[in-house]
């Protein structure tokens, strides 16, 4: 089952989707979200034209081998701005392929918003109608989460703390290629947590701490007595969860 676009009253802050379990070969998103407040575009304009061509670009860039991809195409007032964002862990020809495979279900999802953010476990897509390259994007932010209920969730609540706060950190400390961080701890109850925090390598150290303090702060009302969940914004994320779900080092 595909997860449909949500659209909440301008109040909200988060966007929340459930947890499902999919995979690319389904080729089934695992989150999006289209952004009606920025505005919309029609089929065969300039912006929908340029749109295509700089997500097009994305995932062909066979000469980036970090997982980062940004670009930008056009005048305003249809100039598209997107970047791509792949898991740390992920090898850089899976990475392509999950960009292009979520840039191509933008039609089907997104149809005609400016502005939206989508993806699966692997890669996250964002473009939009204004330049984002060096800048903290926190909004739109999705909350996903593990349908399963913590045994212990005082004991998980306090080691996913102290791990959330440790990888912050690391990942923010990454180089201007990748600021990614993964880490893991056994609970007081004997269950194994398993952290990742990611930022886009365009933000500078303070600026990744600074995006990261802000999704992290809504882990407990995302997440609170759930084994695993997380927040995704288009400058950041951090997903947890009592299983590994990436690879052990990064590549």
């Amino acid at each position: 089952m595909a997860i449909a676009s949500l659209t909440l009253p301008i109040f909200f802050s988060a966007i929340f989707v459930h947890l499902l379990t999919l995979s690319i070969a389904q080729k089934e998103l695992r989150y999006s979200y289209c952004e009606n407040r920025r505005g919309n575009f029609s089929a065969g304009s300039p912006y929908h034209d340029n749109l295509n061509r700089v997500l097009s670009s994305l995932s062909s860039d066979t000469e980036n081998d970090h997982g980062f991809y940004n670009a930008s195409f056009g005048e305003n007032p249809d100039h598209v701005f997107a970047r791509a964002l792949c898991r740390g862990d992920v090898e850089p020809a899976t990475c392509r392929s999950c960009i292009s495979d979520t840039s191509n279900l933008r039609a089907s999802v997104c149809p005609n918003q400016k502005e939206a953010i989508l993806g699966y476990d692997e890669c996250m897509v964002f473009y939009t109608n204004r330049s984002i390259f060096g800048v903290i994007e926190t909004s739109p932010r999705l909350w996903l989460w593990n349908p399963v209920n913590a045994s212990d969730p005082a004991s998980l609540s306090a080691t996913l703390r102290t791990l959330l706060d440790t990888s912050r950190m690391q990942a923010a400390a990454g180089d201007s290629l990748r600021k990614f961080a993964v880490n893991d701890a056994v609970a007081s109850d004997f269950t194994r947590v398993f952290v990742l925090t990611e930022c886009t390598p365009d933000l500078s150290e303070q600026q990744c701490l600074n995006c990261l303090d802000q999704i992290i702060e809504e882990q407990p009302d995302c997440c609170t007595g759930r084994t695993g969940g997380r927040v995704i914004a288009p400058s950041c994320n951090f997903r947890f969860e009592n299983y590994r779900f990436y690879n052990i080092t990064p590549v």
